[in-house]
């Protein structure tokens, strides 16, 4: 109980009493320090606990990290592993797979297959394994917003395969060989696929309705969706100037309904292409960077020079390279175009192809420029091309461009040998030289007669027993007037209307004695030495063309000549504006470029003649018209699309640049693979191109539809067809397939107008891949026993199904996974290089 406090001021106490009070404090510390402690001991004995809790969770997520922080690098390490897989695959130098090196994958041979029906069909995959036992298939699978992207089972076994194997899947081994993660993959073949931000065309299949955009071929918007198998197009159609980026955006802001089957069967929405061409400067067949080179732009007059041309086609990164004249040099650097030519035999030797890189050069430089001169050009003989004469001894070729004006289309010769009595018991040789001549301007009628004359030059030599050999005329000279003139095969012609008498000279004491010729007269040679077209004071079309021949053709007779003789002669290009060769060439050869009369014969015809002067008689279908691939414009302006080079005159006579085949036989000699060198407009980074290697038959068809010149089907038939052999290694490859286009090789324009629809629309160079990798970190035991239900019956220990694991071995249910990280890439390959880039990454499903 409580007592009264009492004060005073003095207190004074025994000893004894003192004793007894220090007694008592000290009980009472001893009680308040024990308290203490109990009271320090409860509040830190929690917090003790607490933190061993604290220290064993951090542990515990530290442990959990790293294991998730080791599955992710094996991801990313199995990611690495699925570049190399590809790379190899595809590895033009590895003797594996070589046709297919360029666009690999869907093909089946290369490892790529998919399902041939259910909704994962129409997609191809290249998976890391070939049996599904071990758990990792059903961790590929991926949902994008709900969506299926990849399957939660197993694909289809039996076509493209599981993802691993027991064996496989081992990304690091240690010491003691113990496994300590393991990956799989998935990879998708999108190459090929329409980029929904570029296909933006809204009207039917197969028709263009009212309103709709009618395809020109600048763009691939122009392409209708419907015809890529989307029936729901506006779904897909970004606002203005969005671009979709993946096909997770795709379902997370759409929820497309069809997204398993036409989606992501024919769409990607990525794209990337920056066209460049390759020339394969040391011709092994392999791309290295220096030999990359930037298209030609068609649009840029300034930049479509003869220089600029023929480079591209033969040296592009040659200034003086020595090369043989007129030898059989096999050029290294010739592009894929001459290349090409050359593989088909067309232009078999270093010249030809020289030849036709000047030729061509020189018809698209007069195509685009504004005037009306035909370009001269001459090849040296280092090779280089110029536009200045270098004199006949540093020579090789000579060519010129193709323009509206006239070229020489013809010239007859008729020789008169008349046996005159001259008296005196000798007999007199006569020889009377007619010419008849005709030029032709295609394209344009009515052109009137100006101030153009045709001048040739002749010599005749005629040898008798009796008289020898004499020179009758000696490069004598002779102007025709060419006053006839009529249209013909949409062009217009001058002609001479009547034999015009260019000579006449008489020798006397010649063919014997009278009243008995007993001697004989032949005419050793006739030939013309030089024609020269003349515009004004212009040469506009001259021949030889070549300085290495001193006349452009010659004849002679039939032996044992007795008597008036009249002989006959004709010579008709087949191209009146590609006629630049002579007899002796030594290219083109002269049967290509000229037709003679006597066919085939350098002997005058002394049994008459009738002359073709006056009706255009030049091709095998008797007109330009109706002649095979001889469509031909020059258009004085620059180009509107890369496929319009169909209309530009190639270095065959009579023929335009050809980018078609009506039949097989006509595969080999297509100018196609010349696309790939140009463009127009922009370098850019162009989105939407489609690679034309693909095999998906829906992206075809909406490529070719409101294009083709057949049913869509049949040219997609033919593609699909050609691919199962071949891989286009260069954008004009498709064109030259047989069935693409149609069978009538008079509609060149027609059929080529496909082309001018399609070239800009599709490459050959960029293949993309959707990679999904799984990772797992995974604890390795060894010698542990551990029960597998081999059989599946669920609760009955069956002989063999008590397993021991063993370290180094991935044991299905023995074995611990700790963590799993999944992650999907999009992946960049550049055909070319073989090189691949990761466009995009990231972690999905965790």
């Amino acid at each position: 109980m409580n007592r009264p406090r009492t004060t005073s001021k003095t207190c004074i106490r025994s000893q004894d009493d003192d004793d007894a009070v220090t007694d008592h404090a000290s009980a009472t510390d001893a009680g308040s320090a024990l308290l203490i402690v109990l009271v320090i001991l409860a509040i830190a004995l929690p917090i003790g606990v607490g933190f061993s809790y604290y220290v064993i969770a951090a542990r515990a997520t530290s442990e959990s990290y790293l294991h998730r922080v080791r599955a992710q690098q094996v991801c990313e390490s199995g990611l690495s592993h699925v570049m190399a897989v590809l790379q190899w695959r595809y590895d033009p130098d590895d003797g594996v797979n070589d046709v297919h090196d360029l666009f690999p994958a869907t093909v089946p041979t290369d490892g790529f297959a998919g399902p041939a029906v259910g909704e994962f069909s129409g997609r191809y995959y290249l998976c890391s394994g070939t049996a599904d036992n071990n758990d990792i298939a059903s961790e590929l699978h991926v949902t994008m917003a709900g969506l299926d992207f990849l399957s939660d089972s197993a694909l289809d076994m039996s076509d493209p395969g599981a993802p691993v194997a027991d064996d496989r899947g081992f990304i690091h081994i240690t010491s003691d060989s113990e496994v300590i993660g393991r990956f799989a993959f998935m990879v998708i073949d999108e190459s090929g696929k329409w980029d929904p931000g570029a296909v933006a065309a809204t009207y039917g299949i197969g028709s263009e309705a009212t309103g709709s955009v009618v395809r020109s071929g600048a763009s691939d918007s122009e392409v209708c969706m419907q015809d890529v198998g989307i029936a729901d197009f506006d779904t897909y159609k970004p606002d203005a100037g969005k671009q979709w980026h993946s096909h997770r955006q795709l379902a997370r802001e759409l929820q497309p309904v069809d997204f398993k089957n036409k989606v992501i069967q024919n769409l990607f929405p990525y794209s990337y292409h920056t066209e460049t061409f390759w020339s394969d400067t040391d011709n092994d067949g392999i791309f290295t960077d220096s030999e990359e080179y930037n298209r030609l732009d068609l649009q840029d007059a300034a930049a479509i020079t003869l220089d600029n041309l023929y480079k591209m086609f033969v040296a592009p990164d040659d200034t003086d390279v020595a090369m043989p004249a007129i030898g059989d040099l096999v050029d290294d650097n010739d592009c894929a175009w001459i290349k090409n030519l050359a593989a088909d035999g067309v232009l078999a030797s270093g010249a030809d192809r020289r030849r036709a890189a000047a030729q061509t050069a020189a018809a698209i430089v007069d195509y685009v420029d504004s005037d009306s001169d035909a370009t001269i050009v001459w090849i040296d003989t280092q090779g280089q091309v110029t536009t200045s004469d270098p004199g006949a001894a540093n020579t090789e070729i000579r060519v010129v461009g193709r323009e509206n004006q006239f070229g020489l289309s013809e010239i007859s010769l008729r020789l008169d040998t008349t046996v005159v009595n001259a008296g005196g018991g000798n007999n007199h040789l006569r020889a009377d030289l007619y010419l008849k001549g005709e030029v032709y301007y295609p394209g344009v009628e009515n052109v009137p007669i100006g101030a153009h004359s045709l001048t040739v030059s002749f010599t005749v030599t005629i040898a008798s027993t009796a008289g020898g050999s004499k020179t009758f005329f000696d490069a004598a000279s002779y102007t025709m007037s060419l006053a006839a003139s009529s249209n013909i095969d949409g062009g217009t012609m001058h002609y001479s209307s009547a034999w015009e008498l260019a000579g006449s000279h008489t020798e006397a004491a010649f063919v014997g004695t009278i009243p008995v010729l007993t001697n004989t007269y032949q005419i050793t040679n006739c030939e013309i030495t030089s024609v020269v077209l003349h515009d004004g004071g212009t040469a506009i079309d001259s021949f030889p063309s070549q300085p290495f021949n001193t006349h452009w053709w010659n004849w002679n007779s039939l032996p044992l000549q007795m008597g008036d003789l009249t002989y006959y002669a004709t010579l008709e290009a087949l191209d009146p504006l590609n006629n630049e060769c002579d007899e002796a060439g030594p290219i083109p050869s002269y049967s290509t470029v000229w037709r003679d009369s006597p066919a085939g014969s350098a002997k005058l015809s002394y049994l008459g003649a009738a002359v073709g002067i006056g009706a255009l008689t030049t091709l095998a279908g008797g007109n330009t018209s109706i002649s095979e691939y001889s469509d031909i414009e020059v258009r004085n302006a620059v180009f509107d699309r890369v496929g319009e080079l169909g209309r530009v005159g190639s270095y065959m006579p009579g023929r335009s640049l050809r980018f078609w085949a009506a039949d097989a036989g006509d595969s080999a000699g297509v100018d196609a693979a010349i696309l790939d060198l140009f463009r127009v407009g922009s370098d850019t980074p162009a989105r939407g191109r489609v690679n034309i290697n693909t095999v998906n038959s829906d992206v075809l068809t909406g490529l070719f539809t409101n294009a083709a010149t057949v049913p869509v089907a049949d040219a997609v038939a033919a593609i699909l067809a050609a691919r199962t052999t071949v891989t286009f290694s260069n954008m004009g490859d498709v064109f030259a397939v047989e069935g693409v286009s149609g069978t009538d090789v008079t509609s060149d324009k027609v059929e080529e107008a496909m082309v001018q629809l399609i070239a800009e629309l599709i490459t050959v160079r960029w293949n993309f891949f959707t990679a999904v990798v799984i990772g797992q970190s995974v604890f390795d035991y060894g010698d542990q026993y551990f029960y597998r239900d081999l059989n599946g019956d669920g609760d009955t220990l069956d002989a063999g199904e008590v397993v021991t694991t063993t370290l180094g071995i991935y044991d299905h249910d023995g074995d611990q996974i700790l963590a799993t990280v999944k992650l999907l890439a999009v992946l960049r390959r550049d055909a070319y290089r073989n090189t691949f880039k990761i466009e995009s990454i990231e972690l999905i499903n965790y």
